[in-house]
């Protein structure tokens, strides 16, 4: 039907459509979000294909071959864009993780992170290296989808809502505990000052952890 020169763009156009597809896939489903951005690089697809199987088209190699490569061009942008933005999650939850005072250093809630950072790092150099390597831009970004490095930032990712609930659950245990801990020496101050022993007693009716220090 095509070419051979058509016939062999068109079998790598097929290839990278599906792994950018996986890789899009794979962002939505630990983002729970789509991206207007790379939903519009497949519009741009889509647009590319119609043109490329038109009737109009059918005659001329040189114009299939363009209308082929701006659909590989804007999947291309949406495989990038994919894997950009995984990483992309992950550094911004590891800052933000981070910023949470719960006492306790972060390896506690994530024991790999070391690990996580450094592949992070490595990721990052990469994609700044394909920035100046634009004809082997694609290959960097697959090797990168296949990496272990790659593979590590995902499985963080997964587990991000199960790190924030124990994080979360952590910082409220310890205001908590400092709210009580203050408020034992407010007490314990007040009453050895005033001498007031059913105060205690009283403040008891709002704060029943209060109960304890009814000894003063």
């Amino acid at each position: 039907m095509y070419s051979e020169r058509v016939e062999e763009r068109l079998k790598e156009f097929v290839e990278l459509y599906g792994i950018a597809e996986s890789a899009y896939k794979r962002l939505q489903t630990l983002l729970n979000l789509i991206d207007d951005k790379i939903h519009n690089e497949f519009r741009y697809c889509s647009r590319g294909l119609k043109e490329f199987l038109s009737e109009s088209c059918q005659t001329d190699d040189d114009e299939k071959l363009e209308y082929l490569q701006k659909a590989t061009h804007a999947t291309k942008n949406a495989f990038n864009d994919s894997i950009d933005l995984i990483l992309g999650y992950a550094s911004s939850k590891i800052r933000e993780l981070s910023s949470i005072d719960t006492g306790k250093e972060l390896v506690i809630f994530i024991p790999n992170i070391q690990e996580i950072m450094k592949a992070i790092s490595k990721i990052h150099n990469q994609i700044t290296n394909s920035r100046a390597n634009v004809e082997n831009r694609i290959n960097i970004y697959k090797e990168i989808l296949d990496s272990n490095d790659f593979g590590l930032v995902v499985s963080f990712c997964e587990l991000i809502p199960i790190i924030e609930n124990n994080i979360s659950a952590e910082y409220l245990r310890q205001v908590k505990e400092r709210r009580k801990f203050i408020g034992g020496i407010a007490v314990s101050v007040l009453a050895a000052l005033f001498g007031i022993p059913n105060m205690v007693k009283f403040l008891s009716q709002f704060c029943p952890w209060l109960e304890q220090f009814s000894h003063f």
